[in-house]
């Protein structure tokens, strides 16, 4: 792997940056402190840029060149190919939102050039402008109103417990499904403790879905506020 800093932005991967539907919301001193802090690094062919079950540490925009997505449900099941990213295509991100070890690994099948933020900028820069939150109440008031509750934990754990009126998508196999998913419709992503829902959250955006988060998870929902929307009436 190479490294060297960059402040080109002549190229057609800017172009395709500002297409995306997150940098289209970000405010314009965002762009501009993005676009200056990019460090180049690049790959060879068939070279591994991330590893499943590495810390996450970058978040990636693809200036030149191709890579594959692959996952393995368990150590020695068979690799399951994912999608195939290029040029003005970004990764990276679910582990720096979730906090969890990357559930990727992506392999460069053309040299490949990269741009990438550390994980303080991408937060800074991308995530807290991106990303907005609804607590329990107005979580109520949105489904309503029409708003669809996604749960994202593992079939295992909804069927342990979840909200009334949610609808099970696994984190794990939701890139797969974001052509099922009604795009006239609102979106409230709801996890185990809120960290899975950002990363959930932030893929529905990138794909111009709308979603907000419900702010602590489950684990934030505590016995009174279930109690209040019992006596209120409310689905829960």
């Amino acid at each position: 792997m190479a490294i060297e800093n960059t402040k080109d932005n002549s190229d057609d991967w800017m172009t395709a940056l500002l297409r995306l539907p997150i940098f289209q919301s970000l405010p314009p001193i965002n762009l501009q402190k993005i676009l200056m802090s990019f460090e180049e690094v690049s790959f060879k062919k068939d070279e591994i840029i991330l590893e499943q079950g590495s810390a996450g540490d970058y978040y990636y925009l693809i200036k030149n060149g191709q890579c594959l997505l692959t996952r393995k449900s368990s150590l020695h099941a068979k690799e399951i190919k994912i999608r195939q990213l290029t040029t003005g295509d970004t990764f990276g991100e679910d582990s720096l939102l979730s906090d969890a070890p990357r559930d990727l690994t992506i392999t460069a099948i053309t040299d490949i050039s990269l741009l990438r933020l550390n994980k303080q900028q991408f937060v800074s820069l991308i995530k807290e402008p991106s990303l907005t939150f609804v607590n329990y109440i107005e979580m109520q008031e949105a489904i309503k109103h029409g708003a669809t509750l996604l749960d994202v934990r593992t079939p295992e754990e909804y069927e342990s417990y979840h909200l009334d009126y949610s609808i099970n998508q696994p984190f794990f196999s939701l890139r797969m499904q974001l052509k099922t998913l009604n795009r006239d419709k609102s979106f409230i992503i709801v996890c185990a403790d809120g960290k899975t829902s950002e990363a959930a959250a932030f893929l529905l955006l990138k794909n111009a879905i709308k979603a907000t988060i419900l702010k602590g998870g489950i684990a934030g929902i505590t016995p009174e506020l279930e109690n209040q929307n019992a006596n209120s009436g409310q689905p829960n």
